[in-house]
């Protein structure tokens, strides 16, 4: 990967006053504004406001935590990234034979990361010799209580057979899925050691009960449905998602996984009465495979009885609501796996969100289903509104996009998610391998289905790096847009900040009937250093280029002493890169745009021309147009 930085100072190229008109026509003045044209053929592009997901972090089914620097004078700033193992290696024994697990690796900027853990290479839980925890440690997620300080870790882990001595494991079967349990660990630091929660751990006395009356042991798996209700079948568990609501209280997400005598994996809830005991009582099943809705149809079936649910809209049926045969297969289907839950909530809407179909799949991806209660009931959508993350039919870059993780700072929402390393091949295996990724998630207003979450992605083109590490955010939101030659209902998607990357969104797009100049006007000066125009989704309409981007100056840049100032710029000819679209079979990699960067300028004004398309003539669509300013 090749990064490069800019001193538009010595670049800058002083020009009179006048007007003049540069390639198709666009009508500039002032000064020529020197400027990275980033994301070229060489693949160069400004790390100092962008990043791209160059594939080089192996890993899945991870969790990412934010640590902000005021609360944690050593470990804030950083965000964590907990994975299951480390290069293949899910729980390593070490000489003393205690076990080490779970890879800690830590980034500034969601991009480059380092190995931080800090029990032995770079793992951080440490198990002890005779604790149940043997292999097979899968999915870490990892969160803050501020009541104690502490960090808690939830996962899946292999246990032993039961025995006599220890009737709360399974029976041995010649099924290794009977062996999942739930673990919980903890610790004061988000590097660990994370060690076993404990009753003598977490309570402070190694003869407390929890709420429940057991007392936690080294023996004793926290989450065990199985022993809790004393099933003669067995309810496996992998997958956990900690939750907490508005309100404090947590939740516990996770997957009923595939066993003996149970063929399907599906998820559900439960409502936490510490940060170690679940609330059994609330246990709930929440969805189903290729089942629009589940709901409790008896009070008189045990909470952990899928006889006792509902399944309602079969998605190969014609039962459920607002289905269009026009649209042809609208419903996914998602096989026998809905995994890798999380939740997140914004504008009292709860969105439930998981990957259908397992993780060799090229499209295991990231849905959402919406309730209005942390435990539902849940709505499944359609196929494409219901996708937050995932390819669509011209992805042919990253495939394989589920068992994702949300993380959010500074008013911005990112997923990491795990892309396939071979998208071509049609499924992951030992050699292919899964490489982590991250891209912005938004909210926006369906007619139809109401607030959705929305992914900027996934992509492989540069985009803007989080303002939490570069300092730089859109601002374009701030502008009022006009335009010439448009279709002034399309204005609105100027300055959205979301750009089009399935086609059940492809009319949310700005649209001229040919060349056009866009010009964005501030009520207040803006510091800005980058300009990016989103291409369109569609490429009969995708631009080839920028002819120009103009800008009105607020005041002399503190970098200019060129000669005699103007209070205006521009940047010419700025190509949209042609890796992000095929000319032969004519699609876009959606997700790209022509960037320009540059050092601050104080602006009042933006107008970007464009009059040229990859192919043809008529009309020319936007995207999404992002200005990053301070």
């Amino acid at each position: 990967m090749k990064k490069r930085k800019i001193l538009t100072a010595l670049m800058s190229l002083t020009i009179a006053a006048s007007a003049l008109f540069g390639c198709g026509g666009a009508k500039t003045s002032g000064f020529e504004l020197g400027a990275f044209k980033n994301d070229q053929a060489d693949g160069s592009f400004d790390s100092k406001y962008f990043y791209r997901n160059d594939l080089h972090v192996f890993g899945g089914d991870a969790d990412i935590e934010w640590v902000p620097a005021d609360r944690d004078s050593v470990y804030g700033g950083w965000f964590y990234m907990y994975t299951s193992g480390n290069d293949g290696v899910p729980v390593q024994l070490e000489p003393d034979n205690t076990r080490s697990a779970v890879t800690v690796l830590r980034s500034r900027d969601l991009n480059d990361w380092e190995l931080c853990g800090a029990v032995a290479d770079g793992f951080s839980c440490e198990i002890d010799e005779n604790e149940w925890i043997i292999q097979h440690v899968w999915a870490p997620e990892v969160i803050y209580n501020p009541a104690d300080g502490k960090y808690y870790m939830y996962y899946n882990a292999f246990g032993p057979w039961g025995t006599d001595a220890e009737p709360w494991f399974n029976e041995e079967t010649d099924q290794m899925f009977d062996r999942f349990y739930g673990a919980v660990l903890m610790s004061d630091t988000p590097v660990g050691p994370f060690k076993l929660a404990t009753s003598e751990r977490y309570y402070g006395d190694a003869t407390q009960a929890n709420p429940n009356g057991d007392v936690i042991t080294g023996r004793t798996p926290q989450i065990n449905v199985t022993a809790h209700f004393g099933l003669d079948e067995v309810f496996s568990v992998i997958d956990f998602s900690p939750f907490y609501d508005d309100n404090g209280d947590l939740y516990l997400y996770f997957v009923r996984h595939g066993s003996t005598g149970h063929d399907h994996n599906c998820l559900w809830g439960v409502k936490m009465k510490d940060m170690i005991t679940p609330d059994y009582d609330t246990l709930t099943m929440l969805a189903q495979c290729s089942y629009e809705t589940v709901e409790k149809k008896s009070v008189d079936t045990p909470v952990w009885d899928e006889s006792g649910y509902e399944f309602k809209g079969y998605f190969g049926s014609k039962e459920g609501v607002e289905r269009d045969p026009s649209k042809g297969n609208e419903w996914d289907n998602e096989g026998s796996i809905n995994e890798g839950p999380q939740m997140y909530k914004t504008n009292g809407r709860y969105f439930l969100t998981y990957s259908p179909r397992g993780f060799s799949d090229p499209n295991y991806d990231v849905k959402q289903a919406i309730g209005d209660s942390p435990l539902g009931p849940f709505r499944k959508l359609p196929q494409y509104p219901a996708t937050v993350m995932g390819k669509n039919d011209t992805n042919d870059y990253a495939t394989g996009t589920g068992h994702h993780a949300f993380v959010e700072v500074d008013g911005e929402l990112f997923c990491a998610f795990y892309v396939h390393a071979d998208p071509f091949s049609g499924k992951t295996s030992d050699t292919d391998g899964r490489i982590y990724a991250f891209d912005r998630v938004k909210t926006i207003e369906d007619p139809t289905y109401g607030t959705l979450l929305y992914g900027n992605g996934p992509t492989k083109s540069v985009q803007p790096k989080p303002y939490v590490a570069s300092g730089y955010k859109n601002v374009a939101g701030k502008a009022t847009v006009s335009a010439t030659d448009a279709d002034k209902d399309t204005l609105k998607y100027v300055n959205d900040d979301i750009f089009v990357t399935h086609a059940y969104f492809e009319d949310r797009e700005f649209s001229a009937k040919g060349k056009t100049t866009i010009t964005l006007k501030f009520a207040e000066p803006q510091k800005v250093g980058a300009v990016m125009v989103y291409n369109s989704y569609n490429y009969e309409y995708a631009f080839s280029k920028i002819d120009s981007i103009a800008f009105k100056l607020a005041e002399k840049p503190a970098w200019f002493n060129l000669g005699n100032y103007t209070d205006s710029c521009y940047i010419e000819n700025i190509p949209f890169n042609a890796d992000y679209y095929d000319g032969v079979n004519k699609f876009m990699r959606q997700g790209g745009a022509a960037i320009a960067s540059f050092d601050d300028i104080k602006v009042t004004e933006i107008s970007i021309t464009i009059s040229e398309k990859i192919e043809g003539e008529g009309e020319i669509r936007v995207s999404d147009v992002v200005v990053l300013g301070k």
